[in-house]
């Protein structure tokens, strides 16, 4: 019996093929941006700060958008991290994407994928 091959891309790569597999598809817009994060600790009833620390993470955005023919294509990405050895101990990474289908001014569909570390 010949062995089928399946399919192991994300779902979000079947409506939009190749706007997350590192394809260069030449957007005709982009715009990026990537952050530090701080952390405060702040004392719940009088928001009195009990501890500070810079540069325990960060995050990167990106929105793109690809014409084709009366088809906009739009993708959002944002990426973001925790430094354990800076944020005593919390170890936390996500990301989220999602493409968005516009075709004369209407949303034709919308596709998203996202993951979220757990920590204990």
């Amino acid at each position: 019996m010949p062995v089928r091959s399946v399919s192991r891309a994300p779902q979000i790569e079947i409506p939009a093929p190749g706007l997350y597999d590192g394809t260069d598809l030449g957007a005709d817009r982009e715009q990026q941006a990537s952050h530090q994060i701080n952390a405060t600790v702040l004392f719940p009833l009088f928001s009195i700060p009990l501890a500070h620390r810079d540069n325990v993470g960060f995050a990167s955005a990106a929105v793109r958008e690809f014409s084709q023919g009366p088809q906009l294509m739009r993708t959002f990405e944002l990426f973001s991290a925790s430094f354990p050895e800076r944020a005593l101990g919390l170890n936390r990474t996500g990301f989220i994407r999602e493409a968005v289908s516009i075709r004369r001014g209407r949303i034709q569909w919308t596709a998203h994928f996202g993951a979220l570390s757990s920590n204990p």
